[in-house]
């Protein structure tokens, strides 16, 4: 067989076989459909990404994470949870539920994720006519329904994406801005070009830094002396703490602790210097997060 005709033939079996390949790939933005005991609740791609804006406004909204009472009332009642609903009545809250969240101490983000779910699987249970048991069984539902409305993180490089600098200590700065403005795009662009472009530095340091002692922390007028030997082991460690913050706020706890993780297990060794100007250790901030968030 001549090489067009051994041509010809190939490509035939793969472009024929694309369908059957297909088959077993569900498209892209599919959402699987949440279980509820033995029953199953199917959730359209659209009304899961009609969700996924309105958590995407709403914790973008910048407030306190000390939420009051007053205002786990207030967003209960936005997202009609007080209301009861045809199927499941029962399940309407009160004031005991107020307690019980207030007393939680969740962040706004993490609250209104927890809402959100709440209310969409109620929706979907009245429209498609299913009976939950219990709060027990709604939790449990609760959580396969958290990850769809999490928006998942964007290309950390594209270009619409505006994050300037030629240095990782612009990057950092930038990243710390962003956040504190719950920019959360922008703060992880930035985070993962520093990352990309200064790890390997980061890690050199690291290595040279632990043969030595590095538990005292910095004093703030040593400074110039401690960026000197260690920039990129500062900002790497920073960047991977802002990004586990950025997660943090969103309530995407796997991701959260993914982040902090890579602090503990890279960059013990790392001091980031505050807005004050005196020098915290990376790992110890990243501890008590991971800590905090490590069963959620």
């Amino acid at each position: 067989m001549n090489r067009s005709r051994l041509f010809f033939v190939t490509a035939f079996a793969v472009v024929t076989a694309l369908p059957c390949l297909a088959q077993g790939v569900k498209p892209y933005g599919d959402t699987p459909g949440i279980r509820i005991g033995n029953e199953k609740i199917e959730v359209k791609p659209e009304v899961a990404e009609r969700w996924r804006k309105r958590v995407s406004v709403s914790t973008k909204t910048p407030r306190n994470n000390e939420l009051s009472k007053a205002r786990v009332h207030e967003l209960a009642k936005e997202f009609g949870l007080f209301n009861k609903t045809d199927m499941n009545p029962k399940l309407a809250f009160t004031n005991d539920d107020i307690d019980y969240w207030y007393n939680r101490k969740f962040g706004e983000s993490g609250l209104v994720l927890e809402f959100s779910a709440r209310r969409l699987i109620l929706e979907q249970a009245d429209e498609q006519r299913i009976a939950i048991g219990d709060r027990k069984v709604l939790d449990q539902a609760v959580q396969q329904v958290i990850p769809i409305l999490q928006k998942p993180a964007p290309d950390p490089i594209s270009t619409t994406i505006a994050c300037a600098g030629d240095t990782s200590q612009e990057l950092v700065k930038q990243s710390w801005d962003a956040l504190r403005n719950k920019d959360y795009d922008k703060a992880l662009a930035c985070t993962d070009r520093a990352i990309k472009k200064w790890s390997r530095q980061a890690d050199t340091q690291q290595l040279k830094a632990a043969t030595g002692d590095c538990n005292e922390t910095p004093k703030a007028e040593d400074q110039k002396q401690y960026f000197t030997a260690n920039w990129a082991l500062s900002d790497i460690a920073t960047s991977w703490f802002i990004r586990g913050e950025v997660f943090y706020e969103q309530a995407n706890w796997r991701l959260a602790r993914e982040a902090y993780k890579n602090v503990l297990d890279k960059y013990h060794c790392a001091f980031t210097m505050s807005r004050e100007g005196w020098f915290w250790r990376t790992a110890d901030a990243a501890q008590e997060k991971f800590d905090e968030i490590r069963l959620k």
